[in-house]
Formats: structure tokens, C-alpha cells, sequence
């Protein structure tokens, strides 16, 4: 996970936390069909421990799913509450909770079964008759969701095992078993490319689309999803026909049950075992992770159970979860699954770059079906093939990237070098690592840079996103900056006669295109992509050109383009590459960027009433830590005010490190402290900065 969203955590009150926490298990077990609010295990987990060091007896760090208080579904008691399981991480927590065969004197005797991300449920049966299906729900009380679970059925291959209303066999006068509901890959993608057929909404993953299923009014609509299920344990019992967890499984199925082993597969011949030390443990656990891919559905761990049932019992349990089972979580923002092709794509920059498509896996509670190979290097560097299996990963928690590969087949597919370029199907040119499209006109170069130009990285245009630039594009209405800004009215009818753009939505477009002819100078200089100058670079080239904020756009313009060599390579990391890019640029472009100017209104920051005699003033700063008061990027923009060149690193050539809350034994802070680099704390900054 990010920085940014961890320093938010560990600087988050009480109150806010338990807000939080207590939205996301609402998303999480109760608005199924409302991924807008859901967040990946990785945050909630950390949240949950950081309320755990502030507030140890706080209700939010026990509390089990969410209040059922508006929902629609009768609400029922569990005839036993239906506890969560706790967490480990790594190899060492594993191994201190082992230590619960070592304290009761048992023989180390563990059942292993992955745990599969869907949604659990509790189903009551009395003499073999199944008398209702409940949800988690809070724990203690969940919603009844029988016609729905009852109406599904699943399906390997011609077998096809519907929900269970009664118990083959002898079978305790009540019991309460529990399971879990949930979407195979397959169904998943299927019910997703179905639903974007007909034009409805999407889900972000199958637990969403699981939970979301499960809360039809309408069964049959359920019964459409194609939902599997699988019983897993027993919360209550009048009576107990099993001495182990293992026997409790072979039991169930002797009743016609479905479990977890149903859904075992060649690639995946290990789907539950028994351990009998700490080796074995590691190594299932490893064999899970690195397969998961194909097993053809979504889990996110591993669970651990004491086999023995005396155990159990011994163990006991807390409010929160039971002693004698754990959960072993798969590192967040991972996953194992296979190369199906690569596909090349052309950038703003006419960089052809290759693009990964995957067999889709869950990474930190998103489906990624494609990750980013950045060139051909990178793909002889991996010697990739298509049908190897891969390990991807969330770069940045954002972008899927493949790390190695996991296993390959000699019949595998060599990927091949393009010789043509894949949009306007000119010939290539090598500058390795990089490969380009030899034409300077190429469509899809053009169509990248306006893309970028309205995105996020530059003007920021609320409503105007990448379908819209593509279809403008292809129609014929924009090809340039500054038809962005005129498009709607040359061609209003037009936009019209096209699917789903009635007169409101053309007017909040309009309205966010003229809002964004008013940014600051360096937006401009940004959306507009000189090469090699980002946003840091911007900023510090407007400093150096402009003294008065009282200047006119095309004067803005002419500054820009008359700007010498010399001037920008006096400029604090700009060396002859980027002077040079800079002014091929403003020497190619000269006509579009005239036009562009003389519609929009870029602004410049008044340096008259900025605070400029502080000792931080145009000095090389590096920031570490976790700030309290204020967020990093509120820090940073105050300090850009100043003149300051906020660095990623620390070097000989840093002024400040500015240290936030416990950060004094990290890298930055020993490094600068050989360095002799000034330190300042956040109380400090706060002083200086007039926060």
C-alpha cells in the first residue's frame, strides 16, 4: 500500500478510525452491489491494528460484520456466534501461534484449507431438514437469506450438486453448519462481460458481486449469478459424530455435502492437508500461494485449524475469533496467475510499449487482467512466454506488474519484437531500451497525448475521459489541444445524435472545459508534455522565467519559447537533454501552442506574497516520516512556494531533512546525519512555515 494512505492510518484519531473501520465492514458485509466504499484487506488490516495500539478496548477492534439495522432481510439469531478468524503475516507469527501445541502438550496436528474471499454464511438443519440460511451479519444476528442461497447449484463438469435441503444419512438432532459462498474465475468474468453487454454496472471483484447476489429480492435473479458454495465447520451441535476436523469433513460429505476438496483440479493437487510441524506448514502455504492462480477461484490465505477437537475445545476462544484456528494472509497486492498474450500499445511519446494480458487474479481486492512489461528488454530480462505462469504485483499500489516467472513449459510461445507499429503500422525505430513508431503524425501518439492532456497528470478535466478523447478523436472533432476547448460548439449537433449524451451531460462537460482554462502555469506546461520536464521541472522553470504574476497568456508564451539554453541549464537539474527537449518543443509546436494561448488563461503564483525569508527558502529538502498536522502533499506545495527543490532522496547536496513522528532510525535519517544535513522536526516546520 502507499504512503500516503499509511501515514493517514498512523495519524488518524481514535474516532476516525473506528469511522472508518466501521464503514468498510458495513461495505463489506452488508452493500455488496457498493464497491465504492469497499478497501482492500491490507488497509483494514492496518487500520484495525493501529485502533488496537490506541484504543485496546475499543468495540470496533472485537465487532464482527455490521449492523443489520437497515436492511431489508429478516433478521435471525445464530444459534452460535459466528466469530471472525485472526491473522497472521509472516513465517514468525506463524510460528509463535504454533506455540499453542507446545503449551497444552498435543501433538503438533494441523488442517490446512485455503480460505476462500466470499461470503459466509450459517445454515440450521433439524432431523436432516434444512430449516433456514443465515449471513454473517453482525456476528451475532444475521439476515435471512434461504430462497436465495437455495437456489444455488454447483456445477463440475455433468455433476451438479444444488444447495443441500436435507442431510443424507444419521445426522445430529440440530446442527449448525458453516460455509462459504462465493464465484468461481470463470462465473466471475461471465456474469461481468454479461452485465457490460446489456450496459449495467460492473463488479470490482467476486466477493462484491458474491455479496451483492446474495441480497436479490428476486431469487431467480441469484439463481442467474451461478454462485458456488462449500461447507467448512460446525458452529453448534446437539451432538458430535467426529473427533478431528478431518473426520468432521470426510462426515459432511458423507451427508452430501460440498467442501473445499470438490474444487481441487490437476494443477492444484493439494488443496487440504494435515501438518505435522512448522516445515510443512511453510511449505503448503508456499505451494498455496504460488498456485493459486489456477485454482479457479478467489482466496486470499490460508486457515490453519487445530485438527483435534479436544484441542479445540481446550483452546477455546476469545469474543473476537477462536484460539485454536488462524488465517494466513497472502501478501497484499500479489498474485500467481498466466500469460495469456502480449499486446503492444503506443504512448504520447510514440514509445511502442508491451502490455501484459493475465488470466484475471484479485490483487489487493481489484481484478487485474493486465500489467505493465515497460519494454522488450524487460520481457527477454524475465524470458517471458506465453502460458508461463507469472507472479504480479501492484507497483505503487497501482500499476499490475509481473515480477518473475513462476513456472514455464517448453512448448510455451516465444514473444516476438513488433516491426511495425501497432496503431498506425509505420516502421520501428530501436533506441534502446526503448522501441518507437517512426511517424510523427501517428494517431495513436496523438490521441495519448490529448488523453494525457485532460487526465490527472495534466489538466484534470472533471467528465473527460479516455473513451471520450477516442471517439471525439476518431469522429474527427478534436486532433489538437486547443480543439478541446471548441469542439462543442463546432460540432454540438453532431455530439448530440451520439448514444447517451443528452443536453445535461454535454453542459457539465462544457462547463468542466471552460473551468479548466484557468490553471496555474506549470499545469499548462505539464498537460501539454514537453519531453523530459515533469511537473517538479515546471515548476522550477517558472520560477526561473517569471518575476510578475501581471502577464498576459501569449506573453506567458513568448517567454517560454525565447528562453535560451543557457538560462534553463542554470536551472537546478536541468541538463542538456532537458534544455534541449524544451526548446525542439517550443520550436515544433509553435503554431498549436499560439492557438492554445490565446483561449486559455494560465495563472502565476504572486511571489510578492509568498514568505521567502525562512531559512528553507530556495534550498534541496528531503521529507521522512509520518507528519501529523498536515499531510505530505500540503507540505510539499508549501514548500515549492518558497522556491524549495523537494528531493526523493537524501545526498551531499540536501540542505534539511525534515523528519515526521517516528522516523528517527529509518535510511534518510543515518544517511543524513553522516552527512551533516540540518534536521528539522514537524513542530519545527509548523514554526517556520506559519502553518
Amino acid at each position: 500500500m502507499s504512503q500516503k494512505i499509511i501515514s493517514k492510518i498512523k495519524t488518524a484519531t481514535i474516532v476516525e478510525l473506528e469511522e472508518w473501520i466501521d464503514i468498510w465492514n458495513k461495505s463489506y458485509y452488508l452493500d455488496g452491489e457498493d464497491s465504492a466504499r469497499s478497501v482492500d484487506d491490507g488497509v483494514y488490516d492496518l487500520a484495525k491494528s493501529r485502533l488496537k495500539e490506541l484504543s485496546p478496548k475499543s468495540l470496533f477492534i472485537d465487532l464482527v460484520g455490521t449492523s443489520l439495522s437497515s436492511s431489508n432481510f429478516q433478521k435471525v439469531d445464530h444459534l452460535k456466534k459466528m466469530a471472525s478468524l485472526d491473522n497472521v503475516f509472516d513465517v514468525e507469527e506463524m510460528t509463535g501461534w504454533c506455540e499453542i501445541f507446545s503449551k497444552t502438550q498435543y501433538e503438533f496436528d494441523l488442517w490446512c484449507e485455503p480460505k476462500i474471499d466470499g461470503v459466509s454464511f450459517s445454515a440450521v438443519f433439524k432431523n436432516g431438514i434444512l430449516q433456514y440460511v443465515l449471513s454473517r451479519g453482525d456476528g451475532s444476528v444475521g439476515e435471512n437469506i434461504t430462497d436465495n442461497v437455495c437456489s444455488i447449484v454447483n456445477v463440475f463438469g455433468k455433476n451438479k450438486i444444488p444447495f443441500p435441503k436435507k442431510l443424507k444419512g444419521g445426522s445430529p438432532k440440530i446442527i449448525e453448519l458453516r460455509g462459504e459462498i462465493f464465484f468461481t474465475t470463470e462465473n466471475f468474468i461471465a456474469l461481468n462481460k454479461k452485465l457490460e453487454d446489456v450496459g449495467g454496472k460492473i463488479f470490482a471483484n467476486p466477493r462484491n458481486a458474491t455479496a451483492g447476489s446474495l441480497r436479490q429480492k428476486n431469487s431467480k435473479i441469484t439463481a442467474e449469478r451461478n454462485l458456488s458454495y462449500v461447507f467448512y465447520s460446525c458452529g453448534e451441535a446437539t451432538e458430535t459424530m467426529w473427533k478431528t476436523q478431518e473426520d468432521f469433513v470426510d462426515k459432511i460429505k458423507s451427508w452430501g455435502l460440498s467442501v473445499i476438496e470438490d474444487f481441487q483440479n490437476n494443477e492444484t493437487k493439494r488443496l487440504v492437508y494435515r501438518a505435522n510441524n512448522i516445515g510443512a506448514v511453510v511449505d503448503y502455504f508456499g505451494a498455496l500461494e504460488k498456485s493459486r492462480a489456477l485454482l479457479g477461484l478467489d482466496i486470499d490465505g490460508v486457515v490453519f485449524k487445530a485438527n483435534s477437537l479436544e484441542l479445540q475445545n481446550v483452546a477455546g476462544e476469545t469474543s473476537h475469533h477462536p484460539r485454536w484456528a488462524i488465517a494466513w494472509k497472502f501478501p497484499a497486492f500479489g498474485g500467481s496467475t498466466i500469460l495469456e498474450s502480449v499486446e503492444f500499445q503506443v504512448g504520447r511519446s510514440g514509445i511502442i510499449t508491451p502490455v501484459a494480458k493475465v488470466s484475471p487474479v484479485s490483487i489487493g481486492g481489484v481484478f487485474v487482467a493486465s500489467a505493465s512489461l515497460y519494454n522488450f528488454e524487460e520481457i527477454e530480462r524475465l524470458d517471458l512466454h506465453i502460458g508461463d505462469l507469472v507472479e504480479v504485483k501492484r507497483a505503487g499500489d497501482v500499476i499490475p506488474k509481473i515480477m518473475k516467472v513462476l513456472s514455464h513449459k517448453s512448448e510455451n510461445i516465444k514473444i516476438k519484437k513488433p516491426k511495425k507499429c501497432p496503431e498506425c503500422e509505420s516502421d520501428i525505430l530501436e533506441k534502446s531500451p526503448a522501441i518507437f513508431c517512426s511517424n510523427k503524425n501517428c494517431s495513436g501518439v496523438k490521441k495519448e497525448q490529448l488523453v494525457y492532456f485532460v487526465g490527472s497528470g495534466g489538466l484534470d478535466i472533471d467528465g473527460f475521459g479516455e473513451s471520450y478523447i477516442r471517439l471525439f478523436y476518431n469522429r474527427g472533432w478534436i486532433a489538437t489541444f486547443s480543439d478541446i476547448f471548441t469542439f462543442i460548439d463546432r460540432f454540438k449537433v453532431d455530439i448530440h445524435n451520439e448514444d447517451g449524451f443528452a443536453d445535461k451531460r454535454i453542459l457539465a462537460l462544457e462547463s468542466s472545459i471552460n473551468s479548466s482554462k484557468v490553471a496555474r502555469i506549470e499545469k499548462f506546461i505539464t498537460a501539454i508534455g514537453v519531453p523530459n520536464v515533469g511537473e517538479e521541472m515546471a515548476i522550477r522553470i517558472v520560477q526561473k522565467l517569471f518575476d510578475s504574476s501581471n502577464i498576459k497568456p501569449l506573453e506567458m508564451l513568448k517567454k517560454l519559447q525565447d528562453v535560451t539554453a543557457e538560462t534553463l541549464l542554470e536551472i537546478d537539474g536541468v541538463g542538456e537533454i532537458v534544455a534541449k527537449s524544451w526548446l525542439d518543443f517550443f520550436v515544433e509546436n509553435k503554431m498549436e501552442l499560439e492557438k492554445l494561448f490565446s483561449i486559455v488563461s494560465p495563472t502565476i503564483e504572486n511571489k510578492s506574497l509568498l514568505k521567502t525569508d525562512t531559512i528553507l527558502s530556495n534550498k534541496r529538502v528531503v521529507i521522512t516520516g509520518t507528519l501529523k498536522e498536515f499531510s505530505r502533499d500540503v507540505l510539499k506545495e508549501r514548500l515549492r512556494k518558497l522556491g524549495v527543490i523537494v528531493q526523493a532522496t537524501v545526498s551531499s547536496k540536501t540542505d534539511f531533512l525534515i523528519v515526521g513522528d517516528g522516523d528517527g532510525n529509518s535510511a534518510k535519517f543515518k544517511k543524513a546525519t553522516k552527512l551533516g544535513v540540518k534536521i528539522i522536526d514537524e513542530n519545527e516546520i509548523k514554526d517556520i512555515l506559519l502553518f
